[in-house]
């Protein structure tokens, strides 16, 4: 009989599938072990319960895990994204859509810091003149 294999974070772990189970349920209750069916079957099903449960709380660490994964690169990725702001997103929120957000929150930034116009950074050709090459040697004679 062939066991699936379930990943965990330190590493690959054997696990028996619920069908692997079920299986020998079926086994154990039409087999001439002469053993009690009853009990072995509750025993199965006391086991199917605990991977079950196991199963889910491995979903829910990976969700966690993911979801860490995602805020972290968010953080590092954006300049102008800071852990508080998104520590401070709903815990429910997806790791896709937090990062949505945060590219919409660092695109906002990016434009409230650095409007667009014409003139910076440099000479504006609607200013008058400050300094002209004749006003300079003008002066100095």
């Amino acid at each position: 009989m062939a066991s699936e294999q379930t990943e965990t974070a330190s590493g690959a772990t054997p696990a028996t599938s619920e069908a692997e189970v079920a299986r020998e349920a079926l086994e154990v209750a039409t087999g001439p072990s002469g053993g009690d069916v009853a009990h072995d079957t509750d025993a199965l099903q006391a086991r199917l319960e605990e991977l079950e449960a196991e199963r889910d709380q491995l979903a829910a660490e990976k969700a966690e895990r993911s979801r860490s994964e995602a805020l972290a690169a968010a953080v590092h990725r954006f300049h102008y994204i800071s852990e508080g702001i998104v520590q401070s997103l709903p815990e429910d929120l997806p790791a896709d859509r937090v990062e949505a957000v945060a590219a919409a929150i660092n695109q906002a930034m990016h434009t409230a810091l650095n409007p667009p116009g014409m003139g910076r950074g440099g000479l504006t050709p609607t200013q008058e003149r400050r300094a002209t090459w004749d006003g300079l040697f003008r002066s100095a004679l």
